[in-house]
């Protein structure tokens, strides 16, 4: 009898050391109790840096066995007594330390170094190789934990690693569905300096910052920072405006911009948008304003550096709405309407809104130092209001042909000391983009 009992008594024994009193981890900088080191000595580590996890197992003796189950594509991450599930992998614990009494352990597991954007998921367990449960952090008793005995209650941590920002970002809607830090083209990581997403990748993106867009379709994208779009061909569709601006100095280049929604295709309320060899198409859908400017400043092209935008309405559409007081140079571009280039520098007039249709509203120039009147303006002295000193002042009579007067100086004034020159040469010699002289 005296046997027996002690045979029981070493098996009670045996299990009782054989389950952890409780697993505990944190992600702070928190000492977790002797050794020198937090729980987690980087808490933002770079694709150059393994991460150093360190945990609490009490008591000292009741484990032998320390895991790390952890994924890196987004899943969650599973096992059992060191069997992994699914893409789960592990890193394997160490004892570091020892404090407190009884004896509790601190642990220690490093999961390697992983790409820029890679989101690592992991949970932490002990168990005893002697038999017994595993548990999993946090639970036990430890204060406010839980039960857990299985992968699925553990408590999950996370992490994504972040490398120093790079100014070129590149976007591809090919690369939907891939995890952070999943590699699509050399040196080119989800999450990091790859994108899926035009919208991710803007909010991602830090002031100065230049995005390449693979050629493809987008939806539509409202900026407020810096920043220089180069959509090589690629489409950008609105659900409202394709292009939103509200602040910043934003460039977009060799992009097509469209919608078919009762918008403007592009609305500026503020910053500054410089817009070249892009395609803007006035909405299919609804008669509006190819590009809509109602704060800020455009610059859709200069004599130094044309514009090569291609601007087409659907009639009976905009070309451009000014309604900011701040002048806007348009030159070097293509006027269309259904498609076809517009052959008068006044039809050009008639389809576009600024300061020859609105008081306060700014020039929008499309042709160098001169303006245009049509019978749709308000008048010509509005015209010779917007010019600048030396520009030509062109209009069209109500039956159609342009009327001129020899260079003069205008009625006293605000405008005595400046001069406008008119010119009276046949509206036929005035193609779009070219002065009439």
């Amino acid at each position: 009898m005296r046997f027996a009992l002690a045979v029981v008594l070493v098996a009670s024994t045996r299990l009782a050391f054989a389950t952890a009193n409780y697993v505990y981890h944190e992600r702070t900088g928190n000492d977790p109790g002797c050794g020198g080191a937090p729980y987690v000595a980087v808490l933002a580590p770079t694709s150059a840096q393994a991460c150093e996890l360190r945990f609490k197992v009490e008591y000292q003796f009741y484990t032998d066995r320390l895991r790390i189950y952890y994924t890196t594509d987004g899943s969650m991450p599973s096992g059992a007594m060191g069997v992994l599930s699914g893409t789960t992998q592990a890193a394997i614990g160490s004892y570091l330390c020892t404090f407190g009494s009884p004896l509790t352990d601190v642990c220690s597991a490093i999961i390697p170094a992983q790409p820029c954007g890679t989101r690592v998921r992991y949970i932490i367990s002990a168990w005893h190789s002697a038999g017994g449960t595993e548990i999993f952090a946090n639970s036990g008793a430890c204060g406010g934990c839980g039960a857990c005995e299985n992968s699925g209650c553990a408590t999950v941590f996370e992490y994504v690693v972040a490398d120093p920002p790079a100014k070129l970002k590149f976007v591809d809607a090919t690369w939907l569905g891939l995890p952070g830090g999943a590699q699509p083209a050399p040196g080119k990581f989800i999450g990091c300096n790859a994108f899926a997403s035009l919208a991710d990748a803007i909010t991602a993106a830090a002031p100065g910052d230049t995005l390449q867009l693979a050629a493809g379709d987008y939806p539509g994208i409202a900026i407020g920072k810096d920043l220089t779009i180069d959509g090589n061909g690629a489409v950008i569709h609105g659900a409202s405006p394709a292009l939103t601006v509200s602040s910043g100095n934003v460039t977009v280049t060799n992009a097509v911009l469209t919608t078919a929604t009762a918008d403007p295709t592009v609305l500026v309320s503020g910053g500054t948008l410089t817009l070249r060899n892009c395609v803007v198409q006035e909405s299919t859908g609804s008669d509006q304003a190819a590009i809509r400017i109602t704060g800020g400043s455009v610059d859709l092209g200069t004599t130094t550096n044309p514009g090569g935008n291609t601007i087409d309405i659907n009639s009976p559409g905009q070309l451009i709405n000014n309604a900011s007081p701040t002048p806007v140079p348009a030159l070097g571009n293509i006027w269309q309407q259904n498609g076809a280039t517009l052959a008068s520098n006044f039809a050009i007039e008639d389809a576009i809104a600024h300061a020859l249709d609105a008081p306060g509203a700014g020039l929008v120039s499309y042709v160098a130092q001169n303006v245009y009147v049509t019978t749709n303006s308000g008048s010509i002295q509005r015209g010779v209001d917007a010019a600048a000193a030396g520009d030509t002042v062109n209009w069209r009579s109500r039956r159609g042909k342009r009327k001129a007067e020899p260079r003069k100086n205008l009625s006293p004034g605000r405008h005595s000391e400046r001069r406008r020159r008119f010119s009276g040469r046949s509206c036929d010699g005035a193609g779009p983009g070219s002065p009439a002289r």
